[in-house]
């Protein structure tokens, strides 16, 4: 049961960590919050990644980057553990526990005695875990556990309103250039669907017969522009740009288009944007020439 002390401090983080706005502010914050409040020696939050390995994201009392280069498969070393069962554990001496790894602890020349740990929670959705090392003042309690156990759904709650607000942020920034680009701009994810559409684009391609707009299907385009459709999904498959080419649909109408691979903040591939622009008036003067 938390006491007053532990009240406060959760008082403290909750206060303040909902209105920060990314994930790497909030895994600073935390840390920093709690370390000092429990007087640990260190403490670490790891995020799972794509391949579902545990990585450092945010760290307290050893350089991050160092840390940044040991990951712990799911089950693995105690934070493996955590994660795998969603359960918070307090280790008052790791070298007696056969789950502790002690390979940070080589790479950084830690020496980690005692460990509490909690997973980082998102309703069911295990995002990663926290822990926190060597109490200076004694052991870590029972209600240091309980604590750290509470912060770990809120930080995976907190982790889930900063990305969603970075995808609205992102999203708006995307519609306000697309929509105040000179050219047509179509942009799909890799699940076929298209994100967003200018008007410019359903000018050039006349879409009269057929829809074009965000939340439709790229089956839709691929009816009446079929080479249109397929650049876009041979970029999202090779994640190569494609250059400026040219494709005719109707007698009347000769585009010249081009198409690129978009990724989000992290590198990680997001979908394709394919950039039209009507040359029927070039073509046609050229012809006559």
């Amino acid at each position: 049961m938390l006491g007053l002390f532990h009240y406060r401090i959760l008082c403290d983080v909750l206060s303040n960590v909902h209105l920060l706005r990314d994930r790497q502010a909030v895994a600073d914050f935390v840390l920093m919050k709690v370390a000092q409040a429990l007087n640990a020696e260190g403490g670490t939050i790891f995020l799972m990644n794509e391949g579902g390995l545990l990585t450092p994201s945010a760290a307290y009392g050893a350089p991050l980057e160092t840390l940044k280069s040991i990951t712990f498969p799911v089950g693995q070393g105690l934070v493996g553990w955590v994660v795998r069962f969603k359960e918070p554990l307090k280790v008052d001496d790791v070298k007696s526990d056969a789950r502790f790894s002690g390979a940070a602890d080589r790479r950084t020349n830690f020496d980690t005695r005692s460990v509490v740990a909690a997973p980082i929670l998102f309703g069911e959705k295990v995002e990663g875990a926290i822990e926190f090392l060597n109490k200076k003042d004694g052991r870590f309690t029972d209600a240091d556990l309980e604590l750290i156990s509470i912060l770990g759904r809120e930080i995976g709650s907190a982790f889930e309103k900063a990305a969603l607000e970075e995808n609205v942020r992102r999203n708006t920034a995307l519609e306000w250039a697309v929509n105040n680009f000179h050219a047509g701009v179509i942009v799909a994810d890799p699940n076929n669907m298209i994100l967003t559409a200018n008007a410019r684009a359903r000018e050039i391609l006349n879409t009269e017969s057929f829809q074009l707009a965000a939340g439709g299907r790229l089956d839709e385009l691929a009816n009446s522009w079929p080479e249109l459709a397929h650049s876009i999904n041979q970029v999202i498959e090779t994640t190569l740009p494609i250059a400026r080419q040219e494709t005719q649909r109707y007698p009347s109408k000769i585009v010249g288009f081009s198409c690129v691979p978009v990724t989000d903040r992290e590198g990680t591939l997001a979908g394709a944007a394919l950039l039209l622009q009507d040359i029927t008036p070039a073509a046609a003067r050229s012809a006559s020439n």
